[in-house]
């Protein structure tokens, strides 16, 4: 995403820059709500079609940012189990 030519692509943007994994889902979360509402507004409009498409990108690349969220938090609760071998007591 380059330059912001749509209001919507602020909080996109934001979502996608955020690092904190405590803001993302927030932030993916307002920035899904903002595409659904001005696709909402472009419904019948026939000149949009350039908005459209930067639409669906911002749809998509916010999707795959919470797939690799939900990933990385799950991989953060994993916890493993190292078994050791007894000790030979004499």
């Amino acid at each position: 995403m380059g330059e912001i030519r749509f209001p919507w692509q602020e909080p996109v943007l934001s979502a996608l820059m955020e690092l904190n994994p405590g803001k993302l889902d927030e932030k993916i979360d307002a920035a899904l709500k903002a595409i659904e509402t001005r696709s909402a507004d472009l419904n019948g409009s026939a000149d949009s079609f350039d908005e459209r498409v930067a639409l669906q990108d911002a749809f998509n690349s916010l999707n795959a940012a919470k797939r690799v969220a939900v990933r990385e938090k799950a991989a953060s609760t994993v916890t493993f189990r190292v078994d050791r071998p007894e000790k030979d007591t004499p």
